[in-house]
């Protein structure tokens, strides 16, 4: 399960101003630093070996450097979960194991061993402080602080492999197994489990067999077998591996039951060879037989299976083989027992027969026996033979051994044991020993305090396991608790003792009795010793905040050891820290605007540990504007400007408001708009503040008739040059705004205009009305007029033909821009 590399972090300075500790001799909760040294030197430390993310109870080797290495050095590390442990010269470790720092100032960089805590314990904050001192005054030293938090890697199951795969033997018989031999590996340790086997006759999958051994019972000379493995550890497969073909060949004949018609002949007595022949291939197979005399081989008697009398000689030994070929091979020869000529053997006797446990024997103990013989000739016994007997009646899965499991034997059974020798040639009688009771086992069991982190937080629990071999129920007689080795009555017989009763400091242990109703036992558990109790600080706060009042949250933290507490809150702006509201539960309003996101993290130290970092975020709501629209003219009339404004639009918040208006699908931007109403319509408004939150209203223009201008005419007089322009208008007092061929030449508030054109030709006049409120345009009128060349020469002069020609080009556009304005 190697997921995470670990990697060399270089942890950037915290804060420039923190000052750490550089006692000669190390110092313990100053992690944060102190005030001790000064000077206007900083160092960076760095911590080499961190991992990405921590897998649960790994051990990492991490280094403690710094940026500035001065004559001396010190340091102190702390983390709030897993432990430390000096991994090399100038390195001190608290009792705790959650802290580490320097025992000489001598050195600049230190080993330290950091185990990660338990499974599911979440992330790690590691906080460093070093120093670099100068040998002398403090004041020339440097600094330097950080603090690291690691997350929590998941543990991933590598899967296993193997190597070496053969199949044993590799020159088989019919007559062998054939087994998966192999080497099976596990990069994290884990133990084969699962693992599957394929095995293949002459390349095709024979699907029954699926253990590691093939019976001999499957196979047939001449078969091809190959096996597949895939490796397992119960959790992960690996690759499957294929082995090699073995190919089963020829089994040689051979012979059971080989042995001689008399062991013990006299002079007058021939002896033959007995044996059953065997072929495991089946195969036909010729015998071929020897003599040997005193160990010699007796050539004449080659092919004889019968020892003739007149061979032998009193105190003579011999020694009958057998020897069977088949087409393809020829067995060894096989031996009868050792035939004595002459005399008579007399079989050895046993004597005795006892058991090791004595009468009486529990049901989770195994029965065992010795026994005594005798023989006569002084032969030595060859062989012995156990027939267990339970009841008087023999049971033979118990085997032949000189042992009982217990795993055959039940409380109440009565057991005794056959035994007869062999000398070689003759079997003694059985001798059977006296009755063995099985008797009642005493249960077993376990006893274990458990505890999340043996802190005073919750109360300590007793936890069991029981077993008893004979199936009785078991029970827990009695629980005594111990405070420093010392009874507790109070607590007498509980299995949990409350977070009330418990103090940082004390070591508790238990005594449990535990009853199968017949046999008592006690077991005491382990001692357990309680450490500080981290410090609990929580948070909270409206869920939604605006900008129009402060942030103000409550803090409340706890201590299960009722130590003294530090309290440290940190406030972060948009990710960013805000150093001017440390320790603060309050933002003030001035700080606030919309949009922001705010973080608290607020931890609390005991002097011992600092508890896990609360933390809580809120987002500032951006309250949406409020649209207002104004109309500032009177009247509203068809094809002509209605004039609105969305001054009175206000913000909670004061944002600046951007306003957009449309009415007949005409759009328009800006605090005032004055758009041409040509029909009935709904002028709508959006008000929108710099972050985004807008508001939407709207009016309902429903557009009259309005005023005109009427009999309009253009007069031209030729002697003058004059062309004199007269009209009728209909509405309230406005003033007129006159344009000859697209141009502005002048206003009045009169119902007439005199103009003198600089050019002949046809001249086209507009006649627009305006106030203070509006220009008007479904109310304007046109007329033209055609001047005379004498006028145009009169002017020559001053104005020139070609500035005439271009003014009359440009009201030709105007007019064009006129006819072609949208309309509302």
């Amino acid at each position: 399960m190697q997921r995470v590399i670990s990697v060399i972090l270089t942890l950037l300075l915290i804060a420039s101003s923190t000052v750490v500790l550089g006692n000669p001799n190390g110092k313990f909760n100053k992690s944060s630093g102190c005030n001790c040294h000064g000077g206007n030197q900083q160092t960076t430390p760095t911590l080499s070996g961190l991992p990405n993310e921590y897998l649960p109870n790994t051990t990492y080797s991490l280094t403690v450097s710094m940026t500035v290495t001065n004559v001396h050095g010190g340091f102190n590390l702390e983390v709030n979960q897993g432990s430390l442990l000096a991994a090399g010269p100038g390195v001190q470790v608290s009792g705790n194991g959650l802290q580490a720092t320097h025992t000489v100032p001598t050195f600049t960089s230190w080993d330290v061993n950091w185990t990660a805590p338990p499974e599911g314990s979440g992330s790690v904050r590691l906080k460093l402080a070093v120093l670099a001192g100068n040998g002398g005054s403090t004041s020339g030293d440097a600094q330097g602080a950080t603090i690291v938090n690691i997350p929590e890697g998941v543990l991933i199951n590598a899967p296993p492999s193997i190597t070496n795969l053969s199949i044993v033997p590799s020159y088989p018989m019919t007559s062998n197994d054939l087994v998966a031999d192999y080497t099976f590996t596990d990069s994290d340790q884990d133990a084969e489990s699962g693992t599957t086997y394929a095995w293949h006759l002459n390349g095709t999958l024979m699907s029954e067999h699926v253990t590691n051994t093939l019976p001999s019972t499957a196979t047939t000379k001449g078969d091809t077998w190959r096996v597949d493995v895939t490796p397992s550890d119960g959790e992960s497969t690996g690759e499957a591996v294929m082995s090699a073909n073995v190919t089963v060949v020829n089994s040689p004949p051979r012979f059971q039951n080989l042995t001689a018609s008399n062991l013990n002949p006299s002079t007058s007595n021939s002896v033959s060879i007995e044996f059953k022949p065997v072929d495991d291939d089946g195969d036909e197979f010729s015998t071929a037989f020897r003599w040997l005399l005193d160990g010699v081989h007796v050539p004449s008697l080659d092919g004889n299976d019968v020892l003739p009398a007149v061979a032998t000689r009193d105190g003579d030994t011999w020694v009958g083989q057998v020897q069977g070929a088949d087409n393809e091979s020829v067995s060894g020869w096989y031996s009868t027992p050792i035939i004595t000529v002459g005399g008579q053997n007399t079989p050895p006797s046993v004597t005795s027969v006892t058991f090791l446990n004595a009468t009486s024997v529990p049901s989770n103990v195994n029965l065992s026996v010795n026994f005594t013989a005798t023989d006569l000739e002084g032969d030595s016994i060859q062989s012995v033979e156990h027939r267990w007997l339970r009841g008087a009646v023999w049971v033979p899965s118990a085997g032949d051994g000189n042992t009982l499991p217990s795993s055959l034997t039940n409380r109440g059974d009565r057991w005794s044991v056959e035994v007869r020798v062999s000398d070689g040639s003759n079997w003694s009688a059985w001798f059977t020993s006296q009755e063995v009771l099985v008797s009642n086992a005493a249960p077993t069991a376990t006893a274990e305090i458990t505890h999340f982190d043996f802190t005073v937080a919750d109360g300590l629990s007793l936890s069991t396991t029981t077993f008893d071999n004979d199936g009785d129920n078991v029970t827990v007689g009695d629980v005594i608790w111990y405070l420093d080795n010392q009874s507790q009555t109070a607590y007498r017989g509980q299995h949990f003792l409350p977070a009330s009763a418990l103090t940082k400091g004390e070591e508790w242990s238990a005594e449990v009795l535990f009853s199968d109703g017949e046999l008592n036992i006690t077991v005491n558990t382990q001692p357990v010793f309680l450490t500080n109790s981290a410090p609990l600080v929580t948070i909270t706060a409206p869920v939604n905040i605006t900008a129009l009042e402060p942030l103000v949250v409550s803090v409340n933290f706890t201590d299960a050891d009722n130590d003294n507490l530090t309290l440290t809150t940190a406030w972060y702006r948009n990710g960013f820290l805000d150093s001017t509201l440390q320790n603060a539960t309050t933002v003030p309003l001035e700080r606030l605007a919309p949009g922001q996101t705010w973080r608290m993290e607020a931890t609390v130290d005991d002097g011992e540990t600092t508890g896990q970092v609360a933390e809580l975020v809120r987002t500032v709501t951006n309250l949406p504007p409020v649209a207002v629209i104004t109309l500032l003219t009177d009247e509203v009339w068809t094809g002509e400007e209605v004039r609105v404004t969305s001054s009175a639009s206000t913000d909670p918040e004061q944002s600046r408001l951007f306003s957009t208006w449309t009415l007949n699908g005409v759009t328009i931007t800006g605090q005032e708009a004055k758009p041409i109403v040509e029909r009935s319509g709904t002028l709508n408004l959006t008000v929108t503040d710099e972050h985004g939150a807008s508001t939407t209203t709207s009016i309902t223009l429903t557009p009259s008739s309005g005023p005109q201008i009427t009999g309009l005419s253009s007069t031209f007089d030729s002697p003058s040059a004059k062309v004199v322009l007269e009209w009728s208008w209909s509405g309230p007092n406005v003033g007129f705004q006159i344009l000859r061929n697209g141009i502005n030449i002048g206003e009045t508030t009169d119902m007439s205009f005199s103009d003198f054109p600089p050019t002949e030709g046809l001249h086209i006049y507009v006649i627009q009305p305006f106030s203070e409120d509006r220009t008007y345009h479904a109310g304007t009128a046109d007329s033209s007029v055609q001047t005379t060349a004498d006028a145009a020469e009169a002017e020559s002069s001053s104005d020139g033909g070609g500035l005439a020609i271009a003014l009359f080009l440009l009201a030709l556009g105007t007019l064009s821009l006129v006819s072609s304005r949208r309309r509302w």
